[in-house]
């Protein structure tokens, strides 16, 4: 039989929780349930030290504190943070690398370049979001690389199907900076 739940746990696993809604503007929040307030496990409880719940909010650095800020008790409920620095250019074009090994298919030097460049450009837009934005661009380059070979007959030649070109990447960047704002 499950141990009884504290009601105030209860109330803080159901309750909509407002977090920051990426690198957008500061003063957006999201309002849907972003995480869940939870017992600690066992091995994280004990004599002396005094944590019965954990509380973890996550985001970037600006729209987080802009976040705890907004309201005066939040700060102190939130004492320990832990900073993860942005990936390099050499580490997101390795995510990129990986994508494509997995995905199989196939991306010259020439497409590599534009996505390097595509990142770095990316990286100075208010929506850009690290490894995610990299996922998003090979998304939506697949996309572009799908609508290309629509009604050709690549599908006579696996090497064309498995080609993903500098234009492809070029169309999926387009598509998605058109997300950023």
């Amino acid at each position: 039989m499950p141990a009884p739940r504290d009601p105030q746990v209860d109330v803080a696993d159901g309750g909509a929780q407002a977090g920051p809604a990426g690198r957008g503007h500061p003063a957006q929040f999201d309002h849907r349930v972003a995480g869940r307030g939870g017992r600690l496990p066992r091995g994280l409880r004990g004599p002396g030290l005094g944590l019965e719940l954990l509380d973890l909010a996550a985001g970037y650095s600006d729209p987080m504190r802009c976040f705890l800020a907004s309201n005066e008790g939040l700060r102190s409920r939130f004492a320990t943070w832990v900073q993860f620095d942005d990936y390099s250019p050499d580490e997101l074009l390795t995510i990129w690398d990986g994508l494509v090994e997995k995905a199989d298919v196939i991306a010259g030097t020439e497409t590599r370049a534009l996505v390097n460049g595509a990142l770095r450009m990316m990286a100075a837009e208010p929506g850009f979001a690290n490894g995610r934005t990299v996922r998003s661009l090979f998304e939506a380059s697949m996309a572009a690389q799908a609508e290309r070979l629509v009604g050709t007959t690549a599908h006579e030649d696996l090497r064309q199907l498995r080609l993903l070109t500098a234009e492809d990447v070029g169309q999926g960047a387009e598509s998605l900076l058109k997300t950023f704002s």
